[in-house]
């Protein structure tokens, strides 16, 4: 039996891989290891610009395919596009075809099958949240107080139902007083609708504050004062940060 030319050991079919053994390279799966994880940490620099650029060469051929072009408000601007499920099941059918719930692996995926079931949005008309409150009247003197509902939430005197229209309705009061004192616009774009607007880390460091906090970024923000590392950004902005500046 051949031995390993670096660490000399014999090999075997346990330790001598299929693909080193094809191809007649004397390596035993420790080794082809070692250089392997040597090799990614001396290029890895250059792998990662390597690995960038063909996702984004991906994710335009996949644009090109269905248009090039948000479907509602026409944006052409590939950094703040997305794909977006007509039928609304994205989280759903991602995990069906892939297992997994990844976009970078869905965009490949796309472009080799091509399905009908999606089209292209912008990051503004795809994300946009409802901030429509619901008012809820008390009309009712037993059971919930606005619906008349017998079931209870813990020791209220509303249902479930309308304890999280309530609690909704606070959350969208706090984004706007939040909102409000940032300015109520995109620090890039100027677009003033709340619907489209989100906060955004100055220093794009949000992953890691997320976790520091361990809570909703607006609560944070109220109860610490509004610090001055934060802005106001559409989607649309938000989400071409990724890629380059703002434009």
């Amino acid at each position: 039996m051949p031995l390993c030319k670096f660490c000399y050991i014999e090999l075997t079919d346990e330790n001598w891989t299929p693909c080193c053994k094809k191809k007649g390279r004397r390596l035993c799966a420790r080794c082809a290891s070692d250089r392997s994880n040597n090799s990614y940490r001396r290029h890895k620099d250059s792998r990662l610009r390597h690995y960038k650029e063909v996702r984004q060469q991906i994710r335009h051929s996949v644009f090109e395919y269905y248009g090039g072009h948000c479907e509602l408000c026409g944006e052409t601007d590939f950094a703040k596009l997305s794909l977006d499920h007509v039928d609304g099941n994205g989280r759903q059918h991602r995990k069906e075809v892939l297992g997994t719930d990844s976009g970078s692996v869905f965009y490949r995926w796309v472009l080799k099958n091509k399905p009908d079931n999606l089209r292209l949005l912008c990051y503004n008309c795809n994300c946009q949240v409802n901030m429509t409150k619901i008012i809820l009247i008390e009309a009712y003197e037993i059971g919930c107080k606005y619906c008349g509902s017998e079931e209870k939430y813990r020791d209220t005197r509303s249902c479930p139902k309308c304890h999280q229209i309530n609690k909704r309705n606070k959350y969208i009061d706090l984004k706007l007083e939040v909102f409000s004192h940032y300015g109520n616009k995109c620090a890039c774009c100027g677009i003033d609708k709340p619907e489209c607007l989100t906060m955004d880390h100055i220093n794009n460091n949000g992953a890691e504050h997320r976790k520091q906090i361990g809570t909703q970024i607006f609560p944070w923000l109220r109860k610490n004062n509004y610090p001055e590392d934060f802005q106001i950004l559409c989607y649309n902005c938000n989400y071409a940060k990724q890629f380059s500046t703002c434009r």
